[in-house]
């Protein structure tokens, strides 16, 4: 931050934004899947599907097959590893 107050560096900003969506498509996509039934399947196929915890900001609830669930912070690792649990607790 320095070098940007002393001149040295500058930063420049680009715009971010995509060409607009479609709304009358996306609506229309998620009534034919609907329709047809697409939109009942699942979103993954991963045995091990991950959601916020509500009740311990920054850990995530690492669910199952079974549904067992473990509250926890994880690192994703390569695919020789297997899944690492960084802080786990007995909440």
């Amino acid at each position: 931050m320095l070098s940007v107050a002393s001149g040295l560096t500058v930063i420049k900003t680009e715009s971010a934004f995509n060409s607009p969506i479609d709304l009358n498509s996306v609506f229309q996509t998620l009534k034919n899947d609907r329709n047809t039934g697409a939109s009942r399947t699942t979103v993954t196929a991963s045995a091990i599907r991950y959601q916020a915890s509500i009740e311990h900001q920054s850990h995530l609830g690492s669910i199952d097959s079974s549904g067992d669930i473990t509250v926890g912070q994880f690192v994703e690792l390569k695919e020789s590893e297997s899944k690492k649990i960084i802080s786990s607790s007995g909440f």
